[in-house]
């Protein structure tokens, strides 16, 4: 067997594992084309259960629910215990595909069908029309079921102790309890005058303690109030001697004078550096550019200036030559021609600008 193993081919265990690989892959196709041909074929519908509280009342919710693609209704909700069926509802719950309804139903209700004096579990059960059944543990209500059975039959033994203490009838742990707790009684008595006194002493310590706190806190303050006035009065005094006060003011006031005087010189300097800048800032040649261009001058202007200068100079020497009266002012002869040749000029010059535009 062992030859025969070792004589396979790599080619057999790969053929194997896709085998296998391919019928585990076929069976989950299966198992998925059940699940669908189940709700779509048939009505399936689960069961949840939920217990809420709302001011000391329970109630018991079962949600049923339509897994199938197709419509369903719910005629009987109940609950089985052992062999017994109790109905809860039976009515018609109309539940569209893929959807669910809630039924509420008060714990009191259920308890009062159900509840005993010992517990046994339940299954809930639901029916809906073709009398397909499905059922739920309904874990949920069977522990809530437990507790209320445990809570009953303490409430029980506590009214039937309390029943047997007013007539006197005791059993027998009871009469043992009776009698150790009469014996040790001296001593519980001791106890709880021990212990009662001792409340009373810490309790007057307590008392007393926060008295002195208090008492201890005012006189903190007080003391604290009066350092403080003796400390203000003595520098008053001390004030009063050497008149710190009125050298710091003048100090102050001589800072501030200081600072004054130095800002005018910083702003004087300024202005002045300001003003020599724009001094030098200024160009020559740029100035007398801009005033030919304000004044244009040509040279027919010139030489006419210069004839009439010469015939002013000829006019002087012929009045000192010839003794002319003081009367005949050259200069003014002179001013008046150079007015009208300057006239002139300007006339040229507007005709010869409106040429140019």
């Amino acid at each position: 067997m062992a030859a025969w193993l070792e004589n396979l081919t790599p080619e057999f265990y790969i053929t194997l594992g896709l085998f296998l690989v391919l019928l585990i892959l076929i069976i989950i196709v299966l198992i998925k084309i059940i699940q669908t041909n189940r709700r779509v074929g048939t009505q399936d519908f689960d069961l949840l259960e939920s217990i809420s509280k709302e001011e000391n009342i329970y109630t018991y919710h079962i949600t049923l629910v339509n897994k199938s693609f197709s419509s369903n209704q719910i005629d009987v909700i109940g609950l089985t215990k052992g062999n017994v069926r109790h109905i809860l509802k039976q009515e018609h719950f109309q539940i569209a595909p893929r959807s669910k309804v809630t039924s509420d139903i008060l714990m009191s209700e259920v308890e009062a069908i159900i509840l005993e004096d010992k517990f046994k579990r339940v299954y809930l059960f639901a029916e809906n029309e073709i009398g397909l059944r499905n059922t739920d543990k309904c874990k949920k209500l069977n522990k809530f079921l437990k507790r209320r059975v445990k809570e009953i039959k303490k409430e029980k033994k506590l009214a039937l102790k309390k029943e047997r203490f007013e007539t006197g009838n005791y059993n027998a742990w009871e009469r043992i309890g009776l009698f150790i707790k009469l014996l040790f009684r001296p001593f519980y008595k001791l106890h709880q005058k021990i212990k009662h006194k001792t409340n009373i002493t810490l309790k007057e310590s307590e008392v007393r303690r926060i008295q002195k706190a208090e008492h201890d806190q005012i006189k903190y303050k007080l003391e604290a109030t009066v350092a403080r006035s003796n400390e203000i009065k003595v520098r008053e005094e001390a004030f009063k001697e050497n008149k710190t006060r009125e050298t710091e003011l003048e100090l102050l006031k001589q800072e501030k004078v200081l600072e004054i005087e130095a800002l005018k010189q910083k702003t004087i300097l300024e202005e002045f550096e300001k003003k020599r800048k724009e001094i030098e800032s200024i160009d020559p040649k740029e100035e007398v550019k801009k005033y030919l261009e304000e004044n244009p001058i040509t040279y027919d202007d010139i030489y006419k200036v210069e004839e009439i200068a010469q015939e002013s100079e000829e006019i002087d020497e012929l009045n000192e030559l010839e003794g002319v009266d003081s009367m005949l002012d050259p200069e003014e002869a002179y001013l008046e021609e150079t007015e009208d040749l300057e006239e002139n000029n300007d006339k040229k010059n507007k005709k010869r600008k409106k040429k140019e535009k």
